[in-house]
C-alpha cells in the first residue's frame, strides 16, 4: 500500500493546478478571431464584407486593467476600457462591457470568453456585429 502524505509539496501543486482556472496564472488573454457577422435586414446572423479583415485581426484582453487592444498586422490600438462584471474561472465565463457616448450615439459592446473551455472561446458584439473565435493565456 502507497501513503501520500499532505506534506508533500508534489501533491499540493497538483492539487492546485487541477483546481485552478485556465486563465488564473494569465493577465493577459490573446483572441484570435474565426468568424464575423452581422445582422441582416431580416433579422438574421450572416456574413459582412468586413469578415476577411476582421478574422486577420488578434485582440489582447488585460484582465486587470480590462484594456481590449486591438492587433492589425503591424497596427495596434486601443478599443475600449472594459468593465468587468465576471472573472472566469472553471465554471463560468469571464464577461466585459464597455459602456461609450458620442456625440451621435451611445451603446455598450460586451465581451464574453468561456474560459473552461480548452480552447478558451470568445465572443465580441460591438454596434450590432458578432467576432467570434478562440482566446489563449499568455
Amino acid at each position: 500500500m502507497v501513503r501520500l502524505h499532505l506534506t508533500d509539496s508534489r501533491i499540493w501543486g497538483a492539487l492546485l493546478c487541477l483546481h485552478s482556472s485556465p486563465v488564473s496564472a494569465a493577465d493577459r488573454l490573446i483572441c484570435y478571431p474565426k468568424a464575423y457577422s452581422t445582422v441582416q435586414n431580416d433579422g438574421k446572423l450572416g456574413p459582412a464584407f468586413e469578415e476577411n479583415t476582421i478574422i486577420k485581426r488578434r485582440y489582447h484582453f488585460d484582465q486587470k486593467s480590462g484594456e481590449l487592444t486591438v492587433i492589425t498586422g503591424v497596427h495596434e490600438r486601443k478599443d475600449g476600457d472594459y468593465d468587468i462584471l465576471e472573472k472566469g474561472g472553471r465554471s463560468n465565463a469571464l464577461v466585459a462591457i464597455d459602456h461609450y457616448e458620442g456625440a451621435a450615439r451611445s451603446g455598450v459592446d460586451l465581451l464574453r470568453i468561456d474560459t473552461w473551455k480548452d480552447p478558451m472561446t470568445f465572443q465580441l458584439h460591438q454596434s450590432g456585429a458578432i467576432t467570434s473565435g478562440t482566446c489563449e493565456a499568455k
